[in-house]
Formats: C-alpha cells, structure tokens, sequence
C-alpha cells in the first residue's frame, strides 16, 4: 500500500517511548493504536463511522479506567486530566459531526484527518500526562503498576 509521505510521518506507531510502565494502561493503549493502523488504510475509507463508534466506546472505557485509578490514589492532576479527556471526548463527537455532515464524497480526506488527529494526540497525552500519571501511580504504588 502507497501513503503520503505526510500521513507516514503523523501515523502513530508502537514504540518504547509509549510505555507507561502499567500494564493495563500499556495494553489499552496497544489497542488504541492498532485500531489508528487500521484506520491509516485508504482502503478502508468507509470505516470512518465505525472507527469512530470504536473511540467512544472503547475511549470511555479506557479514560474510565485511568480516572478509577486517579481517585484510588488522591492523584493530584487529577481534574487536570478528566479535563484533557473530557475536551478529547467532545473532539471526537465534533469530529463524528462533521463527518456526518460531509457526505460520501468526502469519506478519503476525512479518513486522513481523522488519522492525524488520532496519531498525534495519543502520542502527546500518552508521553505526557499519561507518563506522568505512570509515574506517581508506580511511585505511590510500586508493586501494583505492573
């Protein structure tokens, strides 16, 4: 499969610097990212929707289990957080409105914003506050991170 050298470069793939250490948090993530891969197909331009049905869903679990996480252990970004993900979650709606609004068309060129969008806010929010997060959970509870 062909790809734009500019799609190449904002796919986001796994790699070491996404591990938090948490391997629920890690495994969750691996997820997310494949789903990002399967979507970066042009090929598979008609699963817009459904990726986005996907990111609801699966997204609401995931925050849910970080912000589970965040009260068991008072941690202090708490509120911070919950608002990334709050802002991330009206994102996608705003994104799933516009592509409704868009039409058939339109389904390859917001399939590459789509994916864009996907790649580079994960990458950001798992090697930023998701790390940081990691990082006081492991340090408050070092035998449960893993």
């Amino acid at each position: 499969m062909t790809r734009d050298t500019n799609s190449d470069e904002a796919l986001l793939e796994w790699e070491a610097s996404l591990e938090t250490g948490m391997a629920q948090i890690d495994e969750q993530h691996r997820t997310l990212i494949a789903q990002i891969k399967v979507i970066a197909d042009r090929s598979r331009a008609n699963r817009v929707a459904e990726t986005l049905d996907f990111m609801q869903n699966y997204v609401r679990e995931h925050f849910a289990t970080e912000e589970r996480l965040h009260h068991e252990t008072d941690y202090p970004e708490a509120e911070a957080h919950l608002d990334v993900h709050n802002a991330y979650f009206q994102t996608i709606l705003n994104f799933k409105k516009e592509y409704d609004a868009a039409g058939g068309e339109k389904h390859l060129l917001m399939l590459l914003k789509l994916t864009n969008l996907l790649s580079v806010w994960w990458k950001v929010h798992i090697t930023g506050m998701d790390r940081r997060f990691a990082d006081y959970y492991r340090a408050v509870f070092p035998c449960r991170a893993e």
